[in-house]
């Protein structure tokens, strides 16, 4: 069932060819056209259960930056959030 709704969404992407990725996105995270970001906000979660996936980000990033990958973790964390104020 997940795969069938993946493939829809991916289908339903390339059509209107609209894109929430992050600028430095590895290509691996890419499946069927669509990024795990594109297929949490296109409908593979409720918008209640994307903007909760946005907000542990938001929040393990910035917990972890200091002990972990510094900078790095922050800039994660920033792109998180710009992702949550779009969907607000």
């Amino acid at each position: 069932m997940v795969d069938d709704n993946y493939r829809k969404l991916a289908e339903a992407f390339k059509e209107k060819n609209t894109a929430i990725t992050s600028k430095d996105e590895p290509s691996y995270y890419n499946s069927n056209g669509l990024s795990p970001l594109q297929s949490f906000h296109k409908g593979l979660l409720s918008q209640e259960e994307y903007q909760g996936f946005l907000k542990g980000n938001i929040i393990k990033y910035a917990v972890r930056c200091d002990k972990k990958n510094g900078k790095e973790d922050m800039d994660k964390c920033i792109d998180y959030c710009n992702h949550l104020r779009e969907i607000l």
